[in-house]
């Protein structure tokens, strides 16, 4: 008996879950695209604070569809690097066929792309954790811009100076 309530809980906690989040996700509450939500608000979320995609800050709840739209978010930038995407594809691919092969040199080619992936994602979290100051103000001692109010400025347009900023220090130290 206490089996089946402890089912029938799961099963309505579920499926009140489920109707929340579909009323939830059918307001306009919150920001589902990269060019209307502020700079600051988006390093926020990428912090894991995932409350900031409500446009209005009175709702606790966060439906599970909010890391799907993160997603969306980030794809919308324009420039991306996809080589980590790349490499993990070729990577599932080679051990793929190693294990089907039973081919220890192809293995031995999936380890150590594995390490160098590995290495590559460890490099980029060590830049991931430059914080919203300090991305504003390599944009503004770059480009001499001024000074930038991060709840004003959208987050494409942010990225935009960012990749400005990168390829005018580029040419000045003469690496294109």
């Amino acid at each position: 008996m206490v089996r089946f309530f402890r089912i029938f809980y799961g099963i309505f906690r579920f499926g009140i879950r489920k109707i929340i989040d579909s009323i939830i996700l059918n307001l306009p509450i919150f920001h589902t695209r990269i060019d209307k939500i502020s700079i600051g608000r988006w390093f926020e979320i990428m912090d894991g604070n995932l409350k900031k995609l409500y446009k209005i800050n009175f709702i606790n709840y966060i439906p599970l569809k909010f890391v799907k739209i993160i997603e969306n978010m980030y794809f919308q930038l324009d420039k991306i690097d996809m080589s980590i995407i790349q490499k993990e594809a070729e990577l599932a691919i080679l051990y793929s066929l190693a294990a089907r092969t039973n081919n220890k040199v192809m293995k031995f080619n999936a380890d150590s792309l594995s390490l160098e992936l590995e290495n590559k994602k460890k490099e980029m979290g060590k830049n991931k954790s430059a914080k919203l100051n300090d991305f504003l103000n390599y944009i503004e001692i770059s480009l001499n811009y001024g000074s930038i109010d991060p709840e004003k400025m959208k987050a494409s347009r942010a990225f935009s100076l960012y990749n400005l900023a990168l390829e005018k220090n580029n040419s000045k130290d003469g690496r294109n």
